[in-house]
């Protein structure tokens, strides 16, 4: 059995995606930003993409939220966020290995962006091979080919 599956979210999933991200993403925005609540809330909902985000469960419970974009170009890694109580069981791994085989198939580069204060995520991308080829006033820009 595969313990980590992929599916579209839904509408039903509005309300516990938000709690997965305040619980996977407050502390990194209250480092970088600092956390406005209402803001955080309503921009959630209002950015929410249907047609693309993805829940990510761990032996069918919901465990995160996975954005991933491909163009011509290249493979974007917009999002990955669990819960911390998913923290630390492969789930990362499984997805990023995943992605990494899509995009090596298709010949594109693998991007994404990680907050300069979420340490252990750079740490984890770094491992996989990703490298930096740039960086934002918050954000390393880093790349897998």
């Amino acid at each position: 059995m595969e313990r980590v599956t992929l599916r579209l979210a839904t509408e039903t999933d509005l309300t516990a995606l938000w709690a997965v991200h305040v619980a996977g993403m407050r502390t990194y925005v209250e480092q970088t930003w600092g956390w406005d609540h209402t803001w955080q809330a309503t921009h959630f909902r209002a950015n929410f993409p249907f047609g693309n985000r993805q829940v990510v469960q761990w032996d069918g419970a919901l465990a995160g939220y996975l954005d991933v974009d491909q163009s011509p170009e290249r493979i974007y890694l917009a999002n990955i966020v669990l819960s911390p109580a998913f923290h630390n069981l492969g789930i990362g791994t499984s997805i990023i290995a995943d992605l990494q085989s899509r995009a090596r198939e298709a010949n594109l580069p693998l991007e994404l962006q990680v907050l300069h204060v979420n340490v252990n995520a750079h740490r984890l991308y770094t491992r996989f091979g990703f490298g930096q080829y740039g960086s934002t006033e918050t954000h390393h820009l880093m790349r897998w080919q």
